[in-house]
């Protein structure tokens, strides 16, 4: 047994799965649940059938077997993931968009219906769904299941074989069925499937998928590489998951291993499922619209007749559909209008299903009834098409993607088939299909299809229902090239065993299954071995000579090569075998092989055991008993002589006696010689009901051959018409060059005496070419680099055409106004609205050069000032538009504010502090002596009135520095002596802290004496401010390399890092443990900073909170000192 897999799982492939069961389902589902593992990532609906009269505890059972939350549902719920869903015994139930809903049931069948339920289901999760069918009576899922497998999803089924109730999961069609699993493997089987442990890994999709497929083109004969990929890695899953392989690496090592699996996985990959009037609006069309057409253009031409293509056709119901509308359409007429349908499929075994036109009685369900009695006849409990409607249509095997198409087709039906092909592949078959049909034939894709007819070839007739029209004339199709020869089509036979050495196998000694296979093959018994297909498994010797098959018949259907047997008492034995899953009754069987004796044979079936994938086997055993049947003939006939030959007592008898006693012996004579001739008349009917069945079983097979070769000619014909198409246009085209031939051959002078000139022109042209080449290329160089400079500008720059409108801008242009109208309440600078005329883009329209300023409103409120510049383009004088820059001239208008405020300020400031000091010296000076009283307040008005000339002094600096009209005297210094007299004029101000100054040697720098001191006073007279707990301040003047270095170092509470980045900004303030009192504009170290930068040196602040600040100055040395 293979192992499942130990992959880690990855996120859930499927979004739901649907249960349903029937009678002995709570066991089933109980041993299901119980295997589920505790992470189910998915939801799970079960419907089982119950007795709506009374109360069903199932969810209770259900939740004692699992750790997962199990819910009865009431009316509506929301699926949840891992959550068990269970449904009540008197509802129906129905999944739509996320939620399962319970609904009243409609007519009289079992409650909750399984049918509804994964129709349902299977309409809203598509191929995201898995349905699993478990133990119960009925066929309820069976039409469910097929819409689960034509939606694309998986659906597994309870062996039948160990189920309690076989009949539901058998109800099942085989191509219907993905998986047959155990009960108790089931659980565990789909928590693998939808963690996606049997997915594909991705990179395996462009390594190992097309070895596989290759493998696989080698034993089908079909190219899978052209359809979609996603397709057929869904399809490869189901298998890994059968086989329990979990790469496809290991998976293709199982195929070489069991090569009987190429047939499962081919099946896998052809999805044939379909179903009578499949799409009934679409037959409504073809009924009300399409038929009507082809008729009416059918009885006009000549000869008459109707040719229809089912492309895709699997097993045939929508061929069948088609010819049972033609016959309901025509009525009467259907027997004098001729009509062929060709029914194609890539699928042998599908197509041999098709040929047999049996089908079960659920199949036919939504066939009406009146065509039911007309179209069918019902046999052994199965429907089979009558022969009006077979003779309708030629079945043959035909892959799109190699075979020629039909020519002078009708009506094409290709539904859901180009969903699973490639682009290319897609646009082949249309091409096929537009090369088949006539024109104004109609051409009918599934509703699936996400394909458009291809070109202008066909044009929609009701477009919802994918239904076209041929039109135009016929375009050829480009010619299938078939890289070999297909293989012939899969049998399912027993797989080979792989060659061995002769030196190996005279040295081994046979295994126990050889010794049993050379028993078998001696035994006088015949045994032989087939499927459900009626195909032969496996046949000994004895089988071989009993049913006259004297040639390999592996993969062969068993009642078509009888040809001494009956084939219908061989065909009710096998099916009752398959049906009642148990031993049939003996049969016997008499066979006539000469005019001497009779062979007589009795055949038991029985179920093989171990059949692989679950698929039923029946073995059957063939004995010859005709010694027995003679001895017992001969013993009859002995009685019959004894009770003859007996002489009568010795009676005397009367005359009439002896009268009625002649008359007695002459009867029974009479009647044993009528006995021997209706034994005879039984023996001749026997014998011709044997060659009738023969003639009928050749008569079939005759019927393929002669389809097979009818496709085959109407594929020859299509070639033929692409090769006469092909053949006319080459000679069309044979004749434009023998014309031009004569025309070439009449200037071949011309252009000898011309040739030179030719060649010189030549290369003037090509020097030429390269210099315009060389030109363009660094014309565009030229206009890469004036792009880049263009989006490089920081102002908001647009080109406007001669009419106004904007044909380029820059990427600042859209920083500043993005895609808006932002020309909406635009205003000049003393706030007027302005009008149309007046805005930027109305006036680069005039042609004529401007320049204006204009605000326009910001967020809250606010406006922006901007500044508009424009230029016209010319082109000689033609106007060929304008050139627009707008730049944001809001902060430099503050600034012209503040400067022209601060002048202002610092200039009407300056005189009346000026008189108010000179005022309080005269006072001091004046005043008498006692007045000691006056002195403090006269003191404190000198020291603010001094402190506020400072400040009148700072924004004097300011104004100065920003107008650019600060002027510096530049001498050769000592920053030594400058830093003495700054420590003196500090320390006459406020004597605490003392000011340590530390300058031991003569620094020179070229400066401005005034101005140096003033930033030394500014950094002590700040320090002091705002360290004044720090025990002393350090002034240190010192050489640093080439530069000057000054430090002003304090031990007060430091500045935070925060602060420290905008210490040197105007009106900048640090707030941290400094009384209002002490707190000044915010300008000093501004000035300070302005006045370093003038004398071409730097400053930086080194601080950390509680330990202090060290604000360094560098300067370049007197090149003297350098």
């Amino acid at each position: 047994m293979v192992q499942p897999p130990s992959r880690a799982p990855i996120a859930p492939v499927y979004d739901l799965v649907v249960i349903g069961a029937s009678a002995g389902g709570i066991e089933a589902l109980s041993a299901l649940v119980a295997t589920l593992p505790p992470d189910f990532a998915v939801p799970v609906v079960i419907a089982q059938h119950l007795d709506p009269d009374h109360l069903s505890h199932l969810g209770e059972i259900l939740a004692r077997r699992t750790p997962l939350a199990v819910h009865t549902v009431v009316e509506q719920e929301p699926l949840q993931p891992g959550g068990i869903y269970v449904v009540p015994a008197d509802r129906d139930v129905e999944i739509t968009d996320g939620h399962v809903s319970l609904r009243r049931p409609s007519g009289k069948r079992p409650t909750p219906s399984v049918n509804r339920l994964f129709s349902s289901a299977a309409r809203t999760h598509g191929e995201r769904l898995i349905g699993v069918i478990l133990t119960g009576a009925g066929t309820d899922g069976a039409a469910g299941a097929r819409d689960v497998k034509a939606s694309g999803g998986m659906v597994i089924i309870e062996n039948p074989a160990t189920a309690a109730y076989p009949s539901m999961p058998q109800s099942l069609a085989s191509n219907t069925v993905d998986l047959i699993v155990d009960i108790g493997q089931i659980g565990t089987l789909l928590g693998e499937i939808v963690t996606g442990v049997y997915a594909p890994a991705p990179a395996e999709a462009t390594g190992v998928l097309p070895q596989l497929l290759a493998q696989v083109r080698e034993h089908s004969g079909i190219d899978f590489a052209t359809y979609k990929t996603p397709t057929i890695l869904r399809r490869l899953q189901r298998r890994l998951a059968a086989t329990r392989t979990d790469t496809l690496a290991t998976y293709l090592d199982y195929l070489r291993e069991h090569p009987e699996e190429y047939a499962l996985l081919v099946a896998s990959f052809l999805i044939n499922v379909t179903e009578f009037f499949r799409d009934a609006d679409l037959f409504t069309a073809l009924r009300t619209h399409v038929l009507p057409d082809l008729l009416s253009h059918t009885r006009q031409k000549n000869p008459q007749q109707i040719r229809c293509w089912s492309a895709g056709c699997a097993t045939g119901e929508e061929a069948y559909s088609l010819a049972m509308l033609f016959m309901d359409v025509l009525g009467d007429e259907v027997a004098s209008l001729p009509l062929r349908i060709f029914a194609t499929d890539v699928d042998a075994e599908s197509i041999a299903f098709a040929r047999r036109g049996i089908y079960p009685p659920n199949a036919l369900a939504k066939v009406p009834p009146a065509l039911v009695a007309r179209c069918f006849v019902f046999r052994d409990g199965a429907y089979e098409v009558t022969t009006a409607v077979r003779q309708m249509i030629i079945f043959g095997q035909h892959d799109l993607a190699q075979r020629a198409p039909f020519p002078y087709i009708d009506l094409v039906l290709c539904r859901n088939v180009l969903i699973y092909f490639t682009p290319e592949l897609q646009r082949r078959a249309l091409q096929l299909f537009a090369f088949a049909l006539r024109d104004g034939g109609y051409l009918a894709l599934g509703k699936a299809e996400t394909t458009q007819a291809w070109g202008t070839a066909f044009v929609p007739v009701q477009a919802p229902l994918k239904l076209y029209r041929r039109q135009g004339e016929r375009v050829l199709v480009p010619p299938t090239v078939l890289l070999r020869p297909p293989p012939p089509p899969l049998v399912r036979a027993i797989p080979h065993q792989a060659q061995v050495p002769t030196s190996m196998l005279l040295m081994r000694t046979p295994s126990l299954s050889e010794r049993v296979g050379t028993l078998l093959m001696q035994l006088p018994i015949g045994v032989v071995v087939v499927d459900r297909h009626y195909d032969i498994q496996a046949m000994n010797r004895a089988a071989q000579e009993f049913l006259g098959i004297f040639r390999p018949a592996l993969g062969e259907d068993v009642l078509h090569l009888l040809t001494t047997i009956p084939v219908a008492p061989v065909r009710a034995l096998i099916d009752s075998a398959f049906r009642q899953q148990a031993v049939s009754p003996e049969m016997q069987v008499t066979t006539l092989l000469d005019d001497q004796r009779y062979l007589q044979f009795t055949a038991a079936a029985h179920l093989a055991e171990g059949a692989a994938n679950g698929s039923d086997q029946v073995l059957i055993q063939i004995s010859d008993v005709t010694a027995r049947v003679q001895a017992t003939e001969t013993q009859e006939t002995q009685r019959r002589q004894n009770s003859t030959n007996t002489p009568a007592p010795p009676l005397l008898l009367s005359d009439q006696q002896r009268a009625w006693e002649l008359e007695r012996l002459q009867l029974r004579a009479e009647n044993t010689r009528l006995v021997n001739h209706s034994a005879h008349l039984i023996s001749i009917n026997h014998t011709l009901v044997v060659a009738n069945q023969e003639l009928a079983q050749s008569n079939l097979a005759l019927t393929g051959l002669n389809e097979d070769v009818l496709v085959r000619n109407e594929e020859l014909q299509a070639a033929a018409e692409e090769i006469k198409s092909l053949n006319e246009e080459l000679q069309a085209t044979n004749e434009e060059l023998e014309t031009l031939n004569e025309e070439q051959e009449a200037t071949v002078e011309e252009l000898r005496t011309t040739n030179d000139d030719l060649i010189i022109r030549t290369i003037e042209v090509q020097t030429l070419a390269a210099a315009r080449e060389q030109q363009r290329q660094i014309s565009d160089a030229k206009a890469a680099e004036l792009e880049t400079i263009v989006h490089s500008i920081g102002d908001a720059l647009l080109v406007m055409d001669a009419h106004g409108a904007v044909v380029v801008t820059n990427d600042a242009y859209l920083t500043l106004f993005g895609q808006t109208q932002w020309e909406v309440g635009a205003e000049d600078e003393d706030g007027h609205p302005l009008p149309p005329e007046r805005l930027p883009h109305h006036l680069a329209a005039t042609g004529q050069p401007f320049r204006m300023t204009f605000t326009l409103p910001y967020a809250q409120g606010e406006r922006r000032y901007y500044e508009a510049a424009g230029e016209p383009i010319h082109a000689g004088t033609a106007l060929q538009g304008s050139v627009v820059t707008i730049r944001d001239i809001t902060d430099r208008n503050l600034r012209r504010l503040q400067d022209t405020f601060l002048a202002l300020a610092s200039h009407e400031l300056r005189s009346p502090v000026t008189t108010i000091l000179m005022s309080t010296q005269l006072l001091q000076r004046k005043l008498p002596q006692d007045a000691s009283a006056l002195t403090p307040l006269i003191v404190v008005i000198h020291r603010q009135t001094r402190h506020l000339q400072r400040l009148i002094d700072d924004l004097a600096d300011v104004g100065r520095l920003n107008t650019g009209k600060l002027h510096l005297t530049m001498a050769q210094v000592d920053l030594c002596e400058i830093a003495r007299l700054a420590q003196e004029g500090a320390m006459l101000a406020a004597p605490i802290p003392p000011i340590i100054v530390d300058a031991s040697a003569t620094v020179l720098i070229r400066g401005d004496a005034v101005r140096l001191e003033q930033i030394m006073m500014n950094l002590l007279t700040n320090a002091r401010r705002y360290a004044a707990v720090s025990p002393q301040i350090l002034l240190r003047v010192a050489r640093f390399g080439d530069e000057a270095e000054v430090q002003v170092q304090d031990h007060g509470p430091g500045i935070a890092h925060a602060d420290q980045l905008s210490i040197f900004q105007q009106f900048s303030q640090i707030t941290q443990n400094v009384p209002s009192t002490r707190m000044g504009l915010g300008l000093g170290l501004f000035i300070v900073h302005e006045l370093v930068v003038a004398h071409g040196g730097t400053i930086q602040v080194h601080s950390s909170l509680g330990e202090g600040a060290t604000f360094t100055m560098r300067f370049p040395l007197f090149a003297a000192n350098a």
